[in-house]
């Protein structure tokens, strides 16, 4: 995850990060580079298989799959978005970022969704 900041204070980097007090509640702060950056919903399906970082030696990697939903699917857990007629993609992320993601979490455009999926 790249972020770009330049503040000089404490306050001028929450300002920067866009964590300030103004900041809507459910709206998600991150992105994850290494997701697809699309308009289609993508579940995590799985995580596992650590890895050596060669960019980042300290910070291992984890493989993420993601599955796409299907077109007009609102339960992420439903059958029909468990089906294998779906695309699936495997990413490798920093170890770093377990804490932001979790199996059966929908992401799109990078950014995790909010629970309720509005289609």
């Amino acid at each position: 995850m790249r972020i770009a900041l330049r503040a000089r204070s404490a306050s001028g980097l929450l300002d920067a990060l866009g964590l300030g007090y103004d900041l809507p509640v459910g709206q998600a702060v991150y992105a994850i580079d290494a997701f697809p950056d699309d308009d289609l919903l993508w579940r995590i399906e799985w995580i596992g298989g650590v890895g050596y970082n060669t960019s980042v030696p300290s910070e291992p990697q984890i493989d993420v799959c993601l599955a796409q939903l299907p077109k007009g699917e609102k339960n992420p857990l439903s059958a029909r978005a468990r089906s294998s007629q779906v695309e699936k993609r495997t990413v490798k992320i920093g170890v770093g970022l377990l804490p932001y993601v979790w199996i059966g979490s929908v992401w799109q455009k990078r950014r995790p969704v909010p629970k309720e999926l509005k289609l």
